[in-house]
């Protein structure tokens, strides 16, 4: 039985893939062929529960002809969707490969700017789908117009209501939330640097750091990345693995690090509203996050090359 879990994307985008043999200025480049995918946090990870047979709802803000191309990928997905309609257009992401000399550009663009009205508006919806979830995920940037502490106002909302907030973002924002309280973080080490005041980054250390903002009760469950080297997995004192772990899925070749995050997050929250015990859940993740890097463009982990990692992945205790 899975509990129920909605997604949040304020900031969605149409993701545009393709590969051209060399970047050069001032040139025309012939490129091959396009890929179009439907982005934003929230969106790949209701995308990555799909995807591993599970269900989400996904609240998406969606705005002119590339929001209507968006929700139609998303219902040929398979996703349930529910659209919050603004003014502005929805944006356009552009990710080029460089086959000759296998390098990656990433084109982010901004998004549309809301109005006071929009976000008020949003947030009362989302306080009433919430109500009826369990979990809720927010990931990704705020679009311009919306105030730092809107994941703030969220996450008092969704405990208020009984449920539990899944944060993935950074800056302004996640420290606010923080102040807050969440349920499960995902930042990386720089962002688990700046989050907590610490210059530190060996792994003890770490562990330290998050016992004490679990102990402020600024976030029960941290998963922090570490790029090529692994995750730190911190668990509350009350879970039967309480403590602090360290993850290391086996090194794979790196051909993309676009969805690697939300595939992480998609995984583990999907675990863990399945009542999963929450390691095992991260390990997961953990896994996810690499079978996304070996996969091209922004194309999210697969199940079956993700469970193949999961069951590589080492795990260590990490004193405190």
């Amino acid at each position: 039985m899975q509990k129920k879990i909605l997604t949040v994307t304020l900031n969605p985008a149409l993701d545009l893939s393709t590969s051209v043999d060399r970047m050069l200025a001032n040139r025309k480049l012939r490129c091959a062929g396009t890929v179009l995918e439907p982005g934003g946090g929230g969106v790949n990870v209701s995308r990555m529960i799909h995807r591993f047979g599970g269900k989400s709802t996904a609240f998406v803000a969606l705005g002119g002809p590339t929001g209507r191309s968006l929700r139609e990928l998303m219902e040929h997905d398979g996703l349930e969707v529910v659209e919050f309609p603004i003014a502005g257009g929805t944006r356009q992401n552009v990710t080029v490969d460089e086959t000759a000399h296998k390098r990656q550009y990433r084109l982010v663009l901004q998004g549309p700017r809301w109005s006071g009205k929009e976000m008020k508006a949003a947030l009362q919806r989302i306080e009433r789908l919430a109500a009826d979830h369990d979990y809720v995920v927010a990931t990704g940037s705020l679009p311009p117009g919306v105030p730092e502490d809107f994941y703030a106002r969220l996450a008092r909302i969704v405990r208020r209501q009984g449920g539990n907030l899944i944060l993935d973002t950074s800056g302004p924002p996640l420290r606010k939330a923080l102040e807050a309280g969440v349920y499960l973080v995902k930042p990386n080490h720089i962002e688990f640097r700046d989050m907590s005041s610490t210059s530190r980054s060996d792994w003890q250390s770490m562990a330290r750091v998050g016992r004490g903002l679990q102990e402020r009760r600024k976030a029960e469950v941290m998963i922090v990345t570490r790029g090529a080297m692994g995750a730190l997995a911190i668990l509350p004192s009350n879970d039967s693995h309480g403590g602090a772990w360290r993850l290391q899925s086996p090194k794979g070749k790196v051909v993309s690090r676009v969805g690697a995050g939300d595939s992480l997050i998609g995984a583990a929250v999907l675990a863990i509203a399945r009542g999963r015990p929450l390691l095992e859940a991260c390990r997961l993740g953990i896994a996810a996050a690499s079978a996304a890097v070996e996969s091209p463009g922004t194309e999210l982990a697969g199940r079956a090359e993700t469970l193949r990692i999961a069951r590589r992945t080492k795990v260590w205790e990490v004193e405190a």
